[in-house]
Protein backbone atom coordinates (compact mmCIF):
# COMPACT_ATOMS: atom_id res chain seq x y z
CA UNK A 1 0.00 0.00 0.00
CA UNK A 2 1.33 3.42 -0.96
CA UNK A 3 1.51 6.29 1.47
CA UNK A 4 -1.19 8.40 -0.19
CA UNK A 5 0.47 11.66 0.86
CA UNK A 6 3.59 10.79 -1.10
CA UNK A 7 1.78 10.04 -4.38
CA UNK A 8 1.99 12.61 -7.19
CA UNK A 9 -1.26 14.49 -7.87
CA UNK A 10 -1.39 12.88 -11.32
CA UNK A 11 -1.60 9.41 -9.72
CA UNK A 12 -4.22 10.56 -7.23
CA UNK A 13 -6.27 12.04 -10.09
CA UNK A 14 -6.10 8.73 -11.95
CA UNK A 15 -7.13 6.82 -8.82
CA UNK A 16 -10.11 9.14 -8.31
CA UNK A 17 -11.31 8.46 -11.85
CA UNK A 18 -11.41 4.73 -11.13
CA UNK A 19 -12.77 4.99 -7.58
CA UNK A 20 -15.86 2.91 -6.82
CA UNK A 21 -15.86 3.36 -3.01
CA UNK A 22 -19.36 4.90 -3.00
CA UNK A 23 -22.33 4.90 -5.37
CA UNK A 24 -21.81 8.44 -6.71
CA UNK A 25 -19.67 7.17 -9.60
CA UNK A 26 -22.62 5.25 -11.09
CA UNK A 27 -24.51 8.34 -12.28
CA UNK A 28 -21.59 10.74 -12.54
CA UNK A 29 -20.79 12.47 -15.79
CA UNK A 30 -17.30 13.50 -14.67
CA UNK A 31 -14.63 13.16 -12.03
CA UNK A 32 -13.81 16.44 -10.32
CA UNK A 33 -10.38 16.24 -8.77
CA UNK A 34 -8.92 19.64 -8.11
CA UNK A 35 -6.53 22.18 -9.52
CA UNK A 36 -3.43 23.81 -8.16
CA UNK A 37 -0.02 23.07 -6.73
CA UNK A 38 0.51 20.51 -3.97
CA UNK A 39 2.48 23.19 -2.13
CA UNK A 40 -0.29 25.82 -2.34
CA UNK A 41 -0.65 27.84 0.85
CA UNK A 42 -4.47 27.89 0.64
CA UNK A 43 -7.06 25.17 0.04
CA UNK A 44 -10.60 25.87 -1.13
CA UNK A 45 -13.10 23.01 -0.97
CA UNK A 46 -16.44 23.75 -2.56
CA UNK A 47 -19.38 22.42 -4.48
CA UNK A 48 -18.43 22.61 -8.15
CA UNK A 49 -15.56 25.03 -7.59
CA UNK A 50 -14.56 27.47 -10.27
CA UNK A 51 -15.56 31.04 -11.00
CA UNK A 52 -16.81 31.90 -7.50
CA UNK A 53 -13.55 30.81 -5.89
CA UNK A 54 -11.48 32.53 -8.55
CA UNK A 55 -13.39 35.80 -8.00
CA UNK A 56 -13.02 35.46 -4.22
CA UNK A 57 -9.27 34.96 -4.56
CA UNK A 58 -8.99 37.90 -6.93
CA UNK A 59 -11.07 40.11 -4.63
CA UNK A 60 -8.85 39.20 -1.68
CA UNK A 61 -5.72 39.96 -3.68
CA UNK A 62 -4.57 36.33 -3.61
CA UNK A 63 -2.73 34.97 -6.62
CA UNK A 64 -4.57 31.90 -7.99
CA UNK A 65 -1.23 30.05 -8.05
CA UNK A 66 -1.20 30.22 -4.23
CA UNK A 67 -4.40 28.18 -3.88
CA UNK A 68 -5.50 24.62 -4.51
CA UNK A 69 -9.21 24.45 -5.42
CA UNK A 70 -11.13 21.18 -5.23
CA UNK A 71 -14.64 19.77 -5.04
CA UNK A 72 -16.26 18.34 -1.91
CA UNK A 73 -16.87 15.04 -3.74
CA UNK A 74 -14.85 13.53 -6.56
CA UNK A 75 -17.75 12.43 -8.78
CA UNK A 76 -20.08 15.07 -10.13
CA UNK A 77 -22.52 15.93 -12.85
CA UNK A 78 -26.22 16.58 -13.42
CA UNK A 79 -27.15 12.95 -12.79
CA UNK A 80 -25.35 12.91 -9.44
CA UNK A 81 -26.93 16.19 -8.32
CA UNK A 82 -30.39 14.75 -9.00
CA UNK A 83 -29.69 11.52 -7.07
Amino acid sequence: MHDILSLPLSELREAAQGCRACDLWQNATQTVFGEGERTARLLFVGDQPGDHEDRALDGAGIDRRDAYVTNAVKHSGAAVAAA
